[in-house]
This record gives C-alpha cells, sequence and structure tokens, in this order.
C-alpha cells in the first residue's frame, strides 16, 4: 500500500488523517469529516506522482504491519484488534491515494479559464474523471475479473441507483471545481480567471455567503460563520482546501470514497499473514 502520495498528508503539525473520525482522539474532532487540508496548493507542487506512476518507493508499507494514519499526533491505537486496525488503516491508506489522484488533477488544471463550477464542460470532465479513477482501482484490484467488468461496474460495487449515482457524480465535481479553482487574489492575471468571477472567496467577501445554488439551505457550516482570506490562510498566505475549524468542503467525494473503500473492506480478506484474498 503506497502511502504519502502528496506531501500534505504529513504537513508540518498534525498529520491529516482521512479516516479522523475513527483514527483519531474523538475529543479533538467535532465533524465527521475531515477537516481542513493545510497548504494544500504548495504541498502539492512536489508529489509523488511521476509520468509512469509513484516515485518514491519508501513510501510503501505491506499488509499486515499497515500504519498509515496511525502515526497522526491524536491518532488513537486502542479499542480495535490487530485486524482491524489493519484494515482501518488500510482504507484509510486507499482512501487518501484516491483524494491526492483527485487533487493532483485539480493543481493541473485549476490554472485554466475554464475550470469553474458553471462550465459544464469542466463539470463532466471532472465527473468522468471520478468514475474513471475509481473503475481502474477496481480493475486492478480485482485482477482477475478485470475483462469482465464494464464502466458500469463502479455504480454497482457502490451500490446505488442510476439518480442516486448520478446525483453523487455531479455533486462531488461542483464541489471539488467550486473549491479547486483559482481565487481572484491568488493571480496576477486576470485572465485567467472565470469570466463571471464566480468563486467561493468572491461569494464570501460580497455577501457573507457562499453560492446560493450549491448550498440553498447553509448546508456548509463555512457559510455564514467564516471569512476569507482570514479563516483560510496560514500565516505565511498558503491557502487552505477549506476553513480553519470546518469540515473538508468536498463534502460529497469525501462520503463516497468512503463507501467505495468500504465495500473494498467488505469484499476482500486481510488476513493476519500478509497476502491479499
Amino acid at each position: 500500500m503506497p502511502t504519502s502520495t502528496i506531501p500534505a498528508f504529513h504537513f508540518t503539525g498534525r498529520r491529516w488523517v482521512f479516516l479522523s473520525a475513527l483514527l483519531g482522539n474523538s475529543a479533538y474532532f467535532a465533524f465527521p469529516l475531515p477537516g481542513k487540508l493545510e497548504c494544500w496548493i504548495e504541498a502539492i507542487e512536489r508529489p509523488d506522482f511521476g509520468w509512469d506512476g509513484l516515485r518514491d518507493w519508501g513510501d510503501v508499507e505491506f499488509y499486515g504491519s499497515i500504519k498509515s494514519g496511525l502515526g497522526a499526533k491524536d491518532s488513537k491505537t486502542w479499542g480495535y484488534t490487530p485486524e482491524v486496525i489493519q484494515r482501518l488503516s488500510f482504507a484509510n491508506a486507499l482512501c487518501e491515494n484516491l483524494l491526492a489522484a483527485v487533487l493532483l488533477r485539480s493543481r493541473l488544471r485549476r490554472d485554466s479559464q475554464d475550470y469553474y463550477y458553471q462550465n459544464q464542460q469542466a463539470v463532466e470532465e471532472t465527473e468522468n474523471f471520478i468514475e474513471q479513477l475509481l473503475n481502474e482501482y477496481l480493475s486492478g484490484f480485482f485482477a482477475k475479473e478485470k475483462e469482465l467488468q464494464p464502466k458500469s461496474r463502479l455504480q454497482e460495487f457502490m451500490g446505488l441507483d442510476d439518480t442516486k449515482y448520478r446525483s453523487w457524480l455531479t455533486r462531488s465535481a461542483l464541489e471539488i471545481l467550486y473549491w479547486t479553482a483559482q481565487q481572484p487574489d491568488e493571480v496576477t492575471d486576470p485572465g485567467a480567471l472565470n469570466p463571471d468571477r464566480e468563486c467561493y472567496s468572491e461569494h464570501l467577501k460580497n455577501t457573507g455567503q457562499l453560492d446560493k445554488i450549491l448550498y440553498p439551505k447553509t448546508l456548509h457550516p463555512t457559510d455564514t460563520q467564516k471569512k476569507y482570506p482570514r479563516d483560510f490562510h496560514q500565516a505565511n498566505g498558503q491557502q487552505n482546501l477549506g476553513a480553519f475549524n470546518a469540515i473538508l468542503p468536498l463534502v460529497a467525494l469525501t462520503r463516497g470514497i468512503t463507501r467505495f473503500a468500504a465495500n473494498i473492506i467488505v469484499s476482500a480478506s486481510i488476513p493476519r499473514g500478509g497476502n491479499m484474498e
């Protein structure tokens, strides 16, 4: 299991943990989803992903001794059997690696003027990327069945009907584009921004609220509570993905990846000997 695919997962201070609600000390986690990802833009400039895959094979853990997610300052190791800890650690590393792939794509695309949530083509491209990413993982994980897996395998694997599946993909894409697109204070060339300057920082600064279509009933803790840039930047000016003392804003993607990882755990056995069956 490759770990630490982007340095943001081990930023100075507390290590960011995807499954913080399961692996973290509950006294320090007030929300069911992991909190902000610190300095995500700077961190992802140096990912372990290369043209031919992962570059740094020093970030590898073997089944039976996986510790990913347990090295965080607030992580707990009590209350679970060793077998359960291994499964949780495996699931946490899986979730982080899938999220890393999404964020890396966002980092490579966010400099484009058409990368914003009101661009239907950008939404569809992001939906396709998520679907392809998870389907490719399934094809590799269940290698013996690779030739038998159609593109729709992901929907079946996640146990969602057509309406819920498409709704999840679209919502995930919208949130990704809304929260990872370039903000006006990040660029010196106004031509690099979307033509309508529709983005979360402008909404918070101008109205004190997030986009009313995406968040019609204050569905997000950031709405009306956080100020930009005060609550979204580190002292050094680096931008976080999300606000201080808030949840990770990619809610739909986080829930989907968690569901995906849970089904992986159910579908596969990780015996104490360390071999995947």
